[in-house]
């Protein structure tokens, strides 16, 4: 139905109308006596007879027309904007599901196939393409006034480390979008990458991790080596060197563009149940580029 906006217009104007035409009709004739000779009063008679029919037959349907009109045009911009917040909540949905992926896996899909996701759209969406360097998801319009303008999805992480989603007004008119997609700045992309590779590298620390705790015994059995524990370790790109110190500590020194030769460690601890369970210390990286489970030694 059209909105309430919309109706209080239309009925707005249909009342100013009704006021100039009782106006019309009160003073009109006066009016029109002064303002022009005529050739007798039943020439004047005559010409305004034919006036009020005019009137008659011409207002109403303008009218209507006027009024038929406005209503139109609220509800195709009402149509629109409903297009377009359907079109936020599914691409929201789908960004959830995206950052669960990346979450896991600490890398970006090249595509949303690859992250599991089907290729199918709704009504409503054109394109939906990922930016495999920074992860932000762009949504381009089929249908409405919008349809082939696009907005964005910008990932970052929170302070607890997990993958939240802005939206981004993009070509489309903000007052369209729902409060949450008027923003029009996301976070650095390089935060958000450089993050994400720190993560990379945990992941893979915590694997190396796990192989170790099969090969030692704390405090009294550590391997002098990775090598001398028979762990062949093949780095990933994040990493360039994993050390092994004599109280069973990895040292992880990364090779990450902004994070280049800085460094974590990940030392084992024996819980209750003597199992080997790893506490990541950060050393030197500054905190918003790395994973929060990584606190600054002497923290907790």
């Amino acid at each position: 139905s059209p909105p309430l906006a919309t109706l209080i217009g239309v009925a707005i104007f249909l009342i100013l109308l009704l006021i100039v035409q009782i106006t019309l009709g009160i003073k009109g004739r006066k009016w029109a006596w002064q303002r022009k000779r005529w050739k007798n009063i039943a020439h004047f008679n005559r010409v305004q007879r034919w006036w009020s029919l005019a009137a008659l037959v011409i207002l109403p349907p303008a009218f209507v027309a006027t009024a038929g009109l406005e209503m139109y045009e609220g509800y195709r911009f009402q149509s629109g904007r409903m297009q377009l917040i359907d079109a936020s909540v599914n691409a929201m949905t789908t960004a959830g599901y995206l950052g669960d992926y990346m979450q896991e896996h600490a890398t970006i899909p090249a595509t949303l196939e690859q992250a599991g996701l089907s290729a199918d759209l709704p009504d409503q969406i054109g394109k939906l393409q990922i930016n495999p360097a920074s992860a932000e998801i762009t949504v381009t319009m089929k249908k409405g006034d919008s349809a082939g303008k696009s907005f964005m999805l910008a990932p970052s992480f929170t302070k607890d480390g997990e993958i939240e989603w802005r939206c981004l007004a993009g070509q489309i008119e903000p007052s369209l979008h729902i409060p949450e997609c008027r923003h029009n700045v996301a976070e650095k992309v390089s935060i958000f990458t450089t993050r994400l590779q720190g993560l990379a590298a945990l992941h893979f620390a915590e694997s190396v991790g796990k192989t170790m705790e099969q090969r030692m015994q704390l405090p009294d059995k550590v391997p002098d080596s990775l090598s001398d524990a028979g762990i062949e370790v093949h780095y990933p790109d994040e990493i360039k060197a994993i050390k092994l110190e004599p109280n069973g500590a990895l040292r992880v020194t990364l090779n990450i563009a902004a994070l280049q030769n800085q460094s974590f460690m990940l030392i084992p601890q024996l819980d209750q149940q003597k199992n080997i369970r790893w506490d990541c210390v950060n050393l030197d990286i500054n905190y918003l580029l790395i994973p929060p489970t990584c606190h600054r030694a002497g923290e907790k």
